[in-house]
């Protein structure tokens, strides 16, 4: 009897130490209220403005955000007219700085120009039209080759997070090829060469540059929780995205809003100039979208490249079930997990209101709160070489960080002997204990508590998750949390240089009010 009420004591103060901990060391992140939109310059009925923040917080560089409002080809030449500038300044500026030599920049640039041959193929021609304005809005202004700098930034997006992973690419492309012509990858040797020609070391090591291949990065998180967990039994969600630390992109940081005159929903992004897309946004009807990387060996660029595929569903989705229906309408490409979350569904008390989808080219694993493919499922640590419990689901909660569930996903899965999975098996359970903590306190999730495990699970670098401090290693650039129903989006962008170089995570979420904009 004494043991057990021994046990049961030590239970109770590390519960008690650990929801001390989760609020008394939450990340160093503020919340800041917009003072004004400044105007800066106008494009038929579009605008771009800079965000002034109320107080005395704010970024080294400007936020910007731009509102397009017009038919496909009209957005898309106002966004060229109003960002094409700052969009080829980005460009050069990552890209530029990279490869110093004009010669491969060159060989890089047509690769991934070949590449967009094949990945645009499933683009809609809504989207293409709006491509097709930003051409010509280069054109129009002086800024040299904007829609090839838009199209290349759409296939460097989507490449694999590990590049070696990228021959499963070309393969299908050039399975594809020699179908045509009656052949087959193993016919003389064929697979062999094409793989020495295009995967050398030299060609590669470049690639890896452009495309921010570094260190742990590429590992991000979403999540959305509602119902009886959060107040009201609104939705709130979120996206981290963990690229890579100090690349220089500070000074181009967009919010872009797309209003459609077709009929389709109104719907935002935030990132940077030039990615014209979505890494994460919400649309007028409060459905969320996120991704995260999921490194599988099974992929195709024959399919809609996801920055543009999540403003797909925005654009048409307001609920899971209509998720569902879009999201199987199109097809994959390379692996990633995806998560939406819906304020519509939440607000009708519906059971399941966000999902997340595990995808790989020709194969998606759908996952709704507590699935029973997640509860228990188990994976082998090789560090300690034993088995361990890495699925812990619960209900009106759905998250994901780089690995899957699926047990098909999971068979295709390349992370499972790297840090990289190792890590991400350890960022789900940051989401999970937060979850179960605010759960065990009967401490409802709102908007505070919602950014607050945002900011704990988002990359800070060598240090604690609960800690933050200047560093060069934090990966986390981007951090958006999401109050579904109030229609009010939280953002916070990496900030500063070198060794003041900040993760997101740690730095200003910039309040903003969505209903005057849509």
């Amino acid at each position: 009897k004494k043991q057990k009420t021994m046990k049961l004591l030590v239970f109770l103060v590390f519960l008690i130490f650990a929801v001390t901990l989760i609020e008394s060391q939450t990340p160093d992140f503020s919340i800041a209220e917009v003072d004004k939109y400044n105007k800066v310059s106008v494009s038929n009925n579009s605008e771009l403005f800079t965000v002034s923040l109320k107080g005395d917080e704010s970024y080294d560089n400007e936020i910007y955000l731009v509102t397009l409002e017009g038919d496909r080809y009209q957005m898309g030449y106002d966004y060229g007219t109003l960002v094409g500038q700052l969009a080829y300044n980005m460009y050069n500026t990552i890209v530029g700085s990279q490869i110093k030599s004009k010669i491969l920049l060159g060989l890089i640039e047509d690769f991934v120009d070949w590449q967009w041959e094949y990945l645009s193929q499933a683009i809609p021609q809504d989207f293409m039209d709006e491509i097709q304005g930003i051409t010509q809005a280069g054109n129009d202004n002086g800024i040299e080759s904007l829609g090839k700098i838009i199209q290349r930034i759409i296939v460097l997006a989507n490449l694999p997070s590990d590049l070696i992973d990228l021959q499963y690419v070309l393969e299908d492309e050039l399975q594809d090829f020699l179908k045509k012509l009656h052949l087959s990858v193993e016919d003389n040797g064929v697979k062999e060469r094409f793989f020495q020609t295009i995967t050398n070391e030299q060609f590669m090591s470049k690639l890896r540059r452009v495309s921010f291949e570094h260190g742990k990065g590429l590992q991000c998180s979403n999540f959305g929780v509602w119902g009886s967990r959060t107040e009201g039994g609104k939705m709130y969600s979120a996206r981290n995205l963990d690229y890579a630390p100090n690349l220089g992109v500070n000074s181009f940081k967009l919010i872009t809003i797309w209003k459609p005159t077709d009929g389709s929903y109104s719907h935002v992004s935030f990132g940077y100039t030039g990615l014209y897309g979505a890494l994460t946004g919400m649309n007028q009807h409060g459905l969320m979208v996120g991704e995260a990387n999921l490194e599988v060996d099974v992929e195709t660029f024959f399919g809609f490249p996801w920055i543009l595929r999540l403003r797909y569903i925005m654009e048409n989705a307001k609920t899971i079930q209509d998720s569902y229906y879009y999201w199987e309408f199109t097809s994959n490409t390379v692996g990633y997990n995806h998560l939406i979350a819906s304020g519509v569904d939440a607000a009708k008390n519906n059971t399941h209101c966000a999902l997340a989808i595990e995808t790989m080219a020709g194969y998606n694993g759908f996952f709704l709160d507590n699935d029973p493919r997640e509860l228990g499922a188990t994976t082998f640590d090789y560090n300690t070489n034993e088995t361990v419990v890495y699925g812990t689901p619960l209900n009106e909660a759905v998250w994901r960080t780089n690995h899957g569930y699926d047990p098909i996903i999971r068979s295709h899965y390349m992370w499972k002997k790297f840090h990289a999975g190792v890590w991400s098996v350890e960022r789900y359970s940051f989401i999970y204990s937060a979850l179960k903590e605010y759960e065990i306190s009967n401490t409802p999730i709102g908007y505070y508590q919602a950014i607050n495990i945002t900011s704990i699970v988002g990359d800070k670098g060598e240090q604690d998750p609960y800690v933050c401090q200047n560093n060069t290693s934090g990966t986390n650039i981007l951090s958006v949390t999401y109050a579904n129903n109030d229609d009010v989006i939280y953002a916070a962008w990496g900030n500063g240089a070198d060794s003041n170089w900040r993760p997101a995570v740690c730095n200003i979420y910039v309040k903003i009010e969505m209903s005057q904009f849509w």
